[in-house]
């Protein structure tokens, strides 16, 4: 089995011996799995993430995550893998199981499909004709920016503030804002 051939095999070792352009080939005979084996002086020990799921990581997490999983060289999955779990140094990174990163790895991107369906089915709202007249597409170029400056009320000082707040509770209040559009705008039509 192709997985023998990773799981006792370090990143540096990885490094050393694989081609780096084998991360989809190793994505796709992984299991997910939440937990990253280290080795350190020897001996083994296991890194947990530094949190249960992704709802309850920091928003700013969230953006970077989103824009390194395209990018998909060994660096990018560096910078996700130390984002989830308390990986503080890159020799600490290349003292991780290779398995064990790529499952970790493929844990986070079963998470963030969970984010993406949730946005789609709770955020997601088709813009009307008279939107896309208008040029709401525009914001497109703009990514997230949009809804970090709605979260901070316009206020530029409080973008920081908001990127730190965990994204379950982001997405609670985009979804209340968009509830409460929706509403007003009902509301103003019964009038």
């Amino acid at each position: 089995m192709r997985n023998e051939i990773f799981k006792y095999k370090t990143i540096a070792e990885y490094l050393l011996v694989e081609d780096k352009t084998l991360i989809d080939i190793v994505l796709q005979n992984v299991a997910p799995k939440k937990v990253i084996s280290i080795n350190y002086q020897g001996n083994y020990y296991d890194l947990k993430p530094r949190v249960n799921d992704l709802f309850e990581i920091e928003y700013k997490w969230i953006i970077k995550i989103k824009q390194s999983l395209h990018i998909n060289t060994l660096n990018s999955v560096k910078e996700i893998i130390s984002a989830v779990f308390p990986l503080h140094t890159d020799m600490q990174f290349f003292n991780c199981s290779v398995f064990d990163v790529f499952a970790a790895y493929a844990w986070i991107i079963e998470e963030m499909e969970v984010i993406a369906e949730a946005e789609m089915q709770k955020l997601y709202k088709k813009p009307t004709q008279k939107q896309i007249n208008a040029g709401i597409e525009e914001f497109d170029q703009l990514d997230d920016i949009p809804a970090i400056d709605g979260l901070a009320n316009g206020d530029l000082e409080k973008w920081e503030k908001v990127l730190e707040q965990p994204y379950g509770k982001v997405m609670r209040k985009m979804l209340l804002s968009r509830i409460q559009s929706e509403y007003d705008e009902q509301y103003m039509k019964t009038k």
